[in-house]
């Protein structure tokens, strides 16, 4: 039997960009994976010789990797793309109650303290039954109310930061027999694109490394692999994705909600660029920018607001089907004044680009995430991320 992918697990470095002590690896799902360690030559010839001499020069780090994102995973990308988060609380204060009516997306607390329950759908009177359900399966009847068991929800607030924690990702090979591992250490997400069309929307970041370095190439015999870390714990998330739907993706503007908009689109660029030092050093540099498109009906409203070079807010929400969510503020876009486009006798639309800009004493970005708790594999609750 051949090599398979086994794992690819990503952990939060320290402060100074180590391994922690007890390191909480996550279990991300990668769609595509393409780092690699590359070593660089340079060939020359000298003038008393015959052919050309190659020597090697250094090695560096390419390609890189996109995640699909999923409502565990997001509070990661949050905190190595924005920055750490402000604050952390419990997303309802409700509990499970017998006999009550329930709702469509109605969120409580079960009393195991380690789950929420959502209500997916309802029938008869929607009430729920006599006795708390158990959280042992995804799904679970409660009288005439269904629910989905998820973590229990929490609400996290991240505002953008001029520095974010690194992180380290772990690969680990495997025939059956024979282990191989791959770490590469100081990595950085790099964009995060937000696209909400008026059909349906899926959500996928792409990541750099571009200050990485890489721990050396290991076999079955390699005890340093994170999982093999004293207090490590791992967490294998789920797969409850953003979007897919119209209805799970929305759109405002200063705080209203818009209609006649096609599509909305705003990408979170760092633009790093990686400098080499001396005595092997490297650094990053960094130069955000914020910008996107929006995609409307024509009307003289918008346009106006468009030539007057307006400033609002935008606000974008995206929503899985198990009550998280993901909210991104930007505040303070303008949109580029631009002429209509006449596609057909009935069909005009505005296409202006916009454009994000840092209003003191406002960050440019803040996002409030609920997302469910982490808890590792053997049961332990380990909370946000």
């Amino acid at each position: 039997m051949g090599f398979k992918i086994e794992k690819i697990l990503v952990t939060k470095l320290d402060a100074d960009g180590n391994i922690p002590a007890n390191p909480v690896l996550l279990n991300v799902c990668f769609e595509e994976f393409t780092l690699k360690d590359v070593k660089k030559f340079d060939d020359f010839g000298c003038l008393t010789k015959d052919g050309k001499i190659t020597t090697e020069t250094g090695s560096d780090i390419e390609g890189g990797a996109k995640i699909r994102l999923d409502a565990q995973t997001m509070p990661f990308i949050m905190t190595h793309m924005i920055g750490q988060v402000t604050s952390t609380t419990d997303t309802v204060a409700v509990d499970w109650a017998a006999a009550t009516v329930t709702t469509k997306g109605t969120i409580v607390n079960h009393s195991d303290g380690k789950h929420s329950l959502v209500c997916m759908s309802t029938k008869g009177d929607g009430k729920t039954g006599a006795v708390e359900p158990a959280t042992t399966s995804k799904t679970v009847q409660d009288g005439n109310v269904k629910w989905v068991v998820v973590n229990k929800l929490l609400t996290q607030v991240y505002k953008m930061s001029d520095t974010c924690p690194l992180f380290a990702v772990e690969y680990k090979l495997t025939d059956g027999t024979n282990d191989f591992y791959k770490r590469f250490t100081g990595g950085e997400l790099s964009a995060l694109p937000i696209n909400i069309n008026g059909e349906s929307s899926t959500y996928e970041i792409d990541f750099d490394f571009k200050c990485a370095k890489v721990t050396d190439n290991q076999k079955s015999d390699w005890t340093s692999n994170l999982e093999a870390i004293a207090g490590a714990q791992l967490v294998s998330l789920g797969r409850d994705f953003y979007g897919g739907a119209c209805e799970l993706s929305k759109i405002y503007i200063n705080n209203v909600a818009i209609e006649d908009t096609e599509s909305v689109s705003m990408t979170i660029d760092k633009q790093i660029e990686s400098k080499s030092y001396v005595n092997c050093q490297k650094s990053n540099k960094r130069d955000l920018k914020v910008d996107g498109e929006l995609k409307e009906d024509f009307s003289i409203e918008r346009y106006n607001m468009a030539s007057d070079n307006d400033h609002f807010e935008l606000k974008m929400e995206i929503n899985t089907r198990v009550g998280a969510k993901a909210t991104f503020e930007f505040k303070d876009v303008y949109r580029s004044a631009i002429d209509p486009d006449l596609v057909k006798k009935t069909d005009i639309t505005l296409s202006p680009k916009l454009t994000a800009m840092e209003k003191s004493p406002n960050k440019i970005v803040e996002a409030t995430i609920i997302a469910p708790s982490l808890i590792a594999d053997d049961g332990t609750v380990i909370g946000a991320y």
